[in-house]
């Protein structure tokens, strides 16, 4: 199973674990008595406009913001379930999902950010050199770094790369005029089947006696969502509203009942007081 289908069950067992924990915190005849509350007394402001009476509308728009603040500071608790439930699963995918997996057989990434820390331009080359790995398409970069502090005086290289799985070697070598340097990384191979990375990316490192500074790149996980590439926070994000709109019948039947929500229990409750009547 991949990540396209582990995320949303992640947002729909979030989605369900905070509507349960409300269901047991919830004061349903409270809730419910103030939706036919603020009801009841748009209709009271319906009527008053009609008849125009300013200083009874007046009042009653007074009320109804009150009884809608009573019902806010009531549906809040919600959020204050659901989102730090979020935070703490958002925190636990950065850290797995932070770096995609580099799959064997496949055609995977690595790159490199490349920073000028001479106070003048500087025409730089990289490349990959590695018994290892297999670099597809041209390996040998050419790239010009501004003055230190410019807004060009940074920029990244990607190389395309396959490689046998396990753990493999490469440097980044970076040649200016006759002057040439590297830095050795690894980085570890893995099965087409596995989620996740099994490495801790590199940090940063400089080189041509401190001219250069090269912090290794590393792609995260993105999920492609029909032709469309995600990362995978905005597809968690996605997913978690899209499957908490989707639970809303399930939330009205917890909270209010049924499974029409408070508009339906509202209609039976008149209903009701019509029957009574006659």
């Amino acid at each position: 199973m991949s990540w396209i289908f582990i995320i949303p069950v992640i947002a729909a067992g979030l989605s369900f674990l905070s509507i349960l924990i409300e269901f047991f915190t919830h004061d349903r005849e409270k809730g419910k008595e103030l939706e036919f509350a603020i009801r009841r007394k748009q209709r009271e402001i319906k009527e008053l406009q009609k008849s125009k009476d300013t200083k009874a509308m007046m009042k009653a728009n007074k009320e109804l913001m009150s009884l809608m603040g009573q019902n806010f500071r009531l549906r809040m608790k919600t959020m204050f379930i659901s989102f730090p439930l979020f935070i703490i699963v958002f925190f636990f995918l950065q850290s797995a999902l932070n770096v995609a997996p580099l799959y064997a057989g496949g055609v995977s990434q690595l790159g490199a950010d490349l920073r000028n820390l001479e106070s003048s331009p500087q025409t730089i080359t990289a490349q990959i050199v590695s018994d290892d790995i297999d670099i597809l398409g041209a390996n040998v970069r050419e790239l010009e770094l501004d003055d230190r502090g410019d807004q060009g005086d940074h920029q990244q290289v990607w190389w395309n790369l396959t490689a046998s799985e396990g753990l493999k070697n490469y440097a980044i070598r970076i040649s200016a005029g006759a002057e040439s340097d590297e830095k050795t990384y690894s980085i570890r191979v893995v099965p087409s089947g596995s989620l996740l990375a099994d490495f801790t990316p590199a940090g940063t490192d400089k080189v041509l006696g401190g001219s250069i500074e090269v912090t290794p790149l590393y792609k995260g996980v993105e999920i492609n969502l029909l032709g469309i590439n995600l990362s995978w926070f905005w597809y968690y994000l996605l997913s978690y509203f899209i499957l908490a709109i989707a639970m809303m019948p399930l939330k009205n039947h917890i909270l209010w009942g049924h499974w029409g929500g408070i508009r339906h229990l509202e209609k039976i409750e008149r209903e009701k007081n019509e029957t009574a009547k006659k």
